[in-house]
């Protein structure tokens, strides 16, 4: 019989041992107190491995905001009144083109686009905030 490795020992305990190797290192643990000794070490690492491979295992948890279907549809709202819009100035002559390419412009700078990062920073906040510990 060889003498019995460390690494083989380790390799008794991850069940990847060959059968008549295997059988051949756990008589050895049986029979020799130092072989047994090492072998109770190396379970007993295992053991605290595989629980702190629990404790660190990553567990994502995402929520969206309440309010991210009510979001959805106002997006969707927006884009249609644009593509109407669009149809629009498409259609109307040239000056109310101009006119009124002006005014939404004006109106898309003055209420929208304020409207808009004001939305996206209260997501940011939201997205980004720590929930208590409890």
């Amino acid at each position: 019989m060889m003498p019995i490795e460390e690494w083989e020992i380790s390799a008794y305990l991850d069940g990847e041992l060959p059968a008549e190797r295997r059988e051949e290192v756990r008589r050895a643990i049986a029979e020799d107190e130092h072989l047994r000794r090492q072998y109770e070490q190396f379970v007993a690492l295992d053991a605290e491995l595989q629980t702190l491979a629990k404790a660190a295992a990553f567990d994502p948890c995402i929520s969206l905001p309440g309010r991210a279907m009510a979001n959805r549809l106002d997006v969707f709202q927006w884009t249609c009144a644009l593509l109407l819009l669009r149809l629009v100035l498409k259609l109307v002559p040239f000056a109310w083109n101009v006119g009124l390419a002006v005014v939404l412009l004006a109106a898309l700078l003055v209420w929208a686009l304020p409207y808009l990062l004001r939305l996206a920073e209260e997501d940011r906040r939201q997205i980004f905030s720590v929930p208590a510990a409890g």
